[in-house]
């Protein structure tokens, strides 16, 4: 309950630390309570008195707060505070790439292809338009180069938005800053050969990093990585680039031919500008996944992350509760007053994601959608029941370092509240009955006093380490003729498209379907026998429909024109021959309720079926 300011804004946590500065998730004032969340940037304390590092944060705050791009993070003000200056710039609601190359190796996985040549796509229009940045007041160009292009200031937003960040070591041919000949600057491992010698710098040397993420994403390690910095300097001034095909045998001739151009030691044989490596990335997208798009990238994203974003959520709602006054912050610096004018948080209505509501949920099954409720709901009651302990004394008041004054007032439960806490409860169990989720029950027993969150997180640990145990895959290649097909293994989503990589239990039977609009969908069942196995499908083209066919129960069987299918309600984007009739059914296995409707399909329509099975 104790927040720290920053000139009007108040800091709400800590969302990363670097060499020079920190980050923090913030808040803006606002007229009459209407405020929102951004990022603040912050020099270090230890150096504020440095003056090299002031004035490259300076440099950065006069060069970035002018650039307006939607693949780069703006800028909104440069200010100090407290001898501290600041940036406030866009709050990007996801993981910079270094986060999500760690995530993926994690799960292991490795980033599908397009969605590579799509980040990378994006990054380099963003670095285009930097470099050409022409100065407003002057009409001069600014001659930006980052000089740091690395995964951690790449950032990805789960709506699918790829931006770069931190133009802090920027290099403006401008009296913004003034850097000594042969100063090493960035980060070790994604500089280029002249820029490890310590020579003069262009935009080129932003083009070679780019072609490092490039190898080190569709390589799935990395490049330039040694022992120490002085080895890894070393390699970069050798130059020896293994051939990207060799590592991975989806990589495309005409791709190669990319990343071979781009990670040219000479400069001159390089790409000569950002637009140019731009230009050729989309036209591969747009020839081998003509039907891409960021939405592609969006779900995947999402898919990954569901428990982050349900966490962040969560936080972001108990921090909407935070109004910030301006009219208080102009009266008085420093004094302002932060008011909690929220009612207590219990109740499913807040905690509860719905599932018409947000795009997170729009391509999610019943049963993730239920086990994402679950456990919001744990978490909302521990809240609840938490804030209840305090419930004689409803105003607080608190200091902090700064002297800055804040009142947070909680408004009590009453018995509404407490009639929806138990309400609350009654879900989690009946949905923990109906989808069993070990995760859910550890948060319920420690919401209930049961166990104690120690031991909830060495149950969490034990349960990992024999999955992980049980883990072991083999990496199973997928490609199909026409390529960009979507990958199914048994009827459940992967998000990958052919040609693609996912990982496979040895030696068990799994149905592996491959869907493309325009194609009857592919279907063969299989039994992984090597790791690195390689399978080829063949797609028919034909006139089909699709439909997508909705069932507000779990646990139902669907089929086709009597034939049942793998796939679980909701079944989305269904291809079926168009032109002809459709019969389709939904049945509870053990009741025998049922419900089904005949349809007709044209070509190229797309169809939404609601079925209600009772008993007959």
């Amino acid at each position: 309950m104790q927040f720290e300011t920053c000139g009007p804004y108040v800091l709400l946590e800590k969302v990363a630390s670097g060499g020079m500065a920190e980050v923090y998730l913030a808040k803006a004032p606002g007229t009459e309570g209407v405020s929102k969340f951004l990022a603040i940037k912050r020099i270090l304390p230890q150096y504020t008195t440095n003056e090299d590092f002031i004035e490259m944060f300076k440099a950065e705050a006069k060069i970035a707060i002018n650039i307006n791009h939607t693949n780069i993070v703006p800028i909104y003000e440069f200010g100090s505070s407290k001898q501290q200056f600041y940036l406030a710039m866009e709050y990007v609601h996801g993981k910079n790439l270094r986060q999500l190359i760690n995530k993926i190796k994690k799960q292991s996985q490795t980033l599908p292809l397009e969605h590579v040549i799509y980040i990378m796509n994006e990054v380099a229009k963003g670095l285009d338009y930097a470099h050409r940045f022409i100065d407003r007041s002057t009409g001069k160009p600014l001659n930006i180069i980052h000089r740091d292009m690395s995964p951690q200031n790449v950032m990805v937003s789960y709506e699918g938005e790829v931006k770069i960040v931190d133009f802090g070591i920027a290099k403006a041919e401008s009296k913004l800053e003034a850097t000594q000949a042969g100063t090493l600057k960035g980060k070790f491992g994604y500089m280029s050969p002249e820029q490890a010698e310590g020579l003069e710098l262009d935009y080129r040397t932003d083009i070679f990093s780019l072609g490092i993420l490039l190898w080190e994403m569709l390589a799935n390690d990395r490049l330039f990585l040694a022992n120490n910095e002085l080895n890894t300097i070393k390699k970069i001034r050798d130059c020896h680039i293994p051939p990207i095909s060799k590592i991975n045998p989806e990589v495309h001739v005409d791709l190669e031919a990319i990343v071979n151009k781009a990670l040219a030691r000479d400069r001159s044989l390089r790409y000569q500008s950002a637009s140019d490596l731009h230009r050729d990335l989309n036209k591969f997208l747009n020839k081998h996944f003509h039907e891409y798009t960021s939405q592609d990238f969006s779900q995947f994203i999402k898919k990954i992350y569901l428990q982050e974003i349900m966490e962040m959520r969560d936080k972001l709602i108990e921090f909407a509760k935070i109004t910030v006054s301006r009219e208080s912050y102009e009266q008085n610096e420093a004094t302002r007053t932060i008011t909690n004018t929220a009612s207590d948080i219990g109740g499913v209505q807040n905690a509860m994601i719905s599932l018409n509501d947000s795009k997170l949920t729009q391509d999610l099954d019943f049963k993730s959608a239920i086990a994402l409720d679950e456990r919001s709901v744990s978490k909302n009651f521990r809240r609840n029941s938490a804030k209840s302990v305090s419930q004689t004394n409803p105003g607080y008041s608190y200091g902090n370092p700064n002297n800055t004054n804040y009142t947070i007032t909680v408004e009590q439960p009453g018995k509404n509240n407490v009639f929806t806490l138990l309400l609350s409860l009654a879900i989690l169990v009946t949905a923990g009955y109906l989808y069993y989720d070990q995760q859910a029950l550890l948060e319920l027993k420690v919401a209930m006093g049961l166990i104690s969150n120690e031991t909830k997180v060495v149950a969490s640990v034990n349960s990992d380490t024999t999955t992980a145990a049980q883990a072991q895959e083999y990496t199973f290649h997928v490609k199909s003729s026409p390529p960009g097909a979507r990958i199914y293994i048994d009827e459940t989503d992967t998000s990958f498209f052919t040609p693609g990589r996912i990982r496979i239990k040895p030696n068990t039977a799994f149905t592996l379907s491959l869907r493309k609009d325009g194609y009857l969908d592919y279907r063969k069942q299989i039994v992984p026998t090597a790791n690195g196995q390689q399978f080829q499908g063949t797609l028919q083209k034909s006139k089909v429909g699709y439909v997508t066919i909705y069932v507000p129960v779990p646990n139902v069987d669907i089929y086709i024109n009597g034939t049942k299918i793998l796939e679980k309600p909701p079944v989305t984007r269904y291809a079926v021959p168009a032109s002809s009739r459709v019969t389709i059914k939904a049945i509870n296995p053990i009741s025998k309720a049922y419900d089904e409707s005949t349809i007709s399909v044209r070509e190229d329509t797309h169809q939404q079926i609601n079925l209600f099975p009772k008993k007959r």
